[in-house]
């Protein structure tokens, strides 16, 4: 009962709206602060660099925080590495610039897994937004690096993504690519070791990763009065170079890093140190 301007003649009315709305919001406050939230995406980014001295290349591994270190965001963890030569622009006699690689500088590709919401224009992490070819100075482990964003991905339930030629998303699966040379210096094909990256020469995108080699006997052909007459050839072998990859695998072949491989096709690659041209000798 209201009396005199008080509630049941103890509580004024003011005083009790107030009560009210300080409940209230304590209330909704709450409710924000519980209640289960959309984390957004898991986004998979790709960094590069294409010029870094050895010693910073060096300091990123795996598992090392990744930072954003303009704008102060959390750009999750990394979890790759690549290094291949530095990509580095060379004036030639004609005053026109080259591209070679430079020593003691390589070019890197990091990989980082960041929870983001991906957009149609790349990605929005921490409020900030990134898209490809987008600058900026990251912090990875205790390397400070300024590069581009190289990629932007949504990580499914089945691991990692990339894009068909149509522009939707597929998912990598784990495959077996054979490589095939019938004749290679014995020098060159000696430096080809299990557990070797492979790479394509030119776009140096990676394939996989040597699982076995298989070194046999090059053939040479010799005239005779019987006719052409196969023999070993001194000095040089033929190599198979079975590599584990991840790619999606269709009927005309395997596509990889955006390169589609088929039964046949000559590659150039870098294999260790060699470098060798072969043929897709088998994909399963």
């Amino acid at each position: 009962m209201l009396k005199n301007g008080k509630l049941f003649g103890k509580i004024n009315v003011i005083d009790f709206l107030v009560i009210i709305v300080i409940v209230i919001a304590i209330a909704a406050a709450l409710v924000f602060f519980l209640m289960p939230r959309n984390q957004g995406d898991t986004l998979i980014m790709k960094y590069r660099i294409e010029e870094v001295d050895t010693f910073v290349a060096s300091k990123v591994h795996v598992d090392d925080e990744l930072y954003d270190d303009t704008f102060s965001i959390d750009l999750g963890y990394v979890t790759d590495v690549e290094i291949d030569d530095s990509i580095s622009y060379v004036a030639a006699e004609d005053g026109i610039y080259k591209i070679g690689s430079k020593d003691g500088y390589y070019s890197m590709v990091i990989t980082g897994e960041v929870q983001g919401k991906k957009t149609n224009l790349g990605a929005e992490i921490g409020g900030k937004k990134y898209g490809v070819g987008h600058s900026f100075v990251l912090r990875a482990g205790d390397a400070k690096l300024y590069l581009r964003v190289y990629d932007i991905q949504v990580k499914t339930d089945d691991g990692d993504t990339d894009k068909t030629s149509d522009g939707s998303e597929a998912v990598l699966t784990d495959a077996n690519i054979t490589l095939y040379t019938a004749e290679i210096e014995d020098f060159i094909a000696d430096n080809v070791s299990e557990g070797d990256a492979v790479k394509k020469v030119g776009r140096k995108a990676v394939l996989g990763n040597i699982i076995s080699v298989e070194k046999g006997e090059a053939k040479a052909f010799a005239e005779t009065a019987e006719g052409l007459v196969p023999s070993a050839k001194e000095g040089f072998s033929s190599l198979k170079i079975n590599c584990s990859v991840k790619g999606e695998l269709s009927d005309d072949g395997i596509t990889i890093d955006g390169n589609l491989y088929s039964v046949g096709e000559e590659v150039d690659i870098l294999a260790g140190s060699s470098r060798i041209t072969v043929l897709v000798y088998s994909i399963d």
